[in-house]
């Protein structure tokens, strides 16, 4: 078992590596535009509070310090889980736009290797396991802390956050799909009127007539095959496009180079 002289060592450098870690983890989202949503927010507001809390460790270790900082770390196991749960269920509704018949083992694969990285956001459950580590047994903690409790309301007022931001989404989502739920049933029933003969031939040999994504209707984009409610959110949401280099940068974040390939042959930009 280490001694409190080894401790004494590498504590510092615990904290170093963990300060360090939100730092590269915050400019990594930076670039990458993680801040298109109310919960691509969630991770910014905890890194922020995460660096915070890790200076006042540093500049005075006290035993209301430690205890602020080891709740934003329990706050930073949260929203890791939250972020890989958003990922992976970003990348199984996209999957299943393309292809309704996937499941099971099969489903799991596709939104694992999704255009989502979908285990990126345990870096930040990472950084939050290495900051309790930093705090077991520290010498500033004392059996018996009466700050607990009050230190205890910055943990569940940003535990509130999430969970509100989570619902939040939730409701966008929800409502984004009744909104086009009116176009896809009137599409459906259009469809059903070209004769089994036609419709096979059309599908096969019709040639290809791109709309203008700046413009087109909820009923028009969702005609591209493989587009569902959740990819016509996406579409609408970077409107208006100016340069292809646009769609392929802003639509690449959902599926892979492939897909967005694919899907540039129904569109143009105008």
């Amino acid at each position: 078992m280490p001694t409190q002289s080894t401790q004494a060592v590498l504590r510092p450098l615990l904290l170093a590596v963990i300060f360090i870690g939100m730092v590269g983890l915050e400019v990594e989202l930076a670039l990458l535009r993680h801040a298109e949503s109310l919960e691509q927010w969630i991770p910014h507001i905890a890194l922020f509070v995460g660096l915070l809390a890790a200076l006042a460790v540093f500049v005075r270790p006290g035993r209301r310090t430690l205890r602020v900082f080891q709740a934003v770390m329990v706050v930073f196991l949260a929203v890791g889980a939250l972020g890989v749960y958003y990922h992976l269920a970003g990348n199984v509704e996209f999957a299943l736009e393309r292809d309704p018949a996937l499941s099971g083992v099969g489903l799991l694969w596709k939104a694992l290797r999704g255009a989502s990285p979908a285990l990126a956001p345990g870096a930040l459950a990472q950084l939050g396991l290495l900051g309790l580590l930093y705090c077991y047994r520290h010498p500033a903690q004392q059996p018996e802390n009466p700050m607990k409790r009050r230190t205890a309301f910055p943990v569940l007022l940003i535990l509130a956050f999430v969970a509100v931001a989570a619902c939040s989404s939730g409701d966008n989502k929800a409502a984004d799909t009744t909104a086009v739920a009116a176009d896809t049933s009137t599409m459906s029933a259009t469809t059903t009127t070209t004769t089994p003969a036609t419709s096979s031939t059309t599908a096969s040999t019709a040639a290809i007539v791109p709309i203008n994504i700046n413009t087109a209707t909820d009923a028009q984009i969702l005609a591209i095959p493989g587009v569902g409610p959740r990819m016509l959110r996406e579409f609408k949401e970077y409107r208006p496009y100016t340069s292809i280099e646009q769609f392929r940068r802003e639509i690449g974040k959902y599926v892979d180079k492939a897909e967005v390939a694919r899907l540039e042959q129904y569109i143009v930009i105008k």
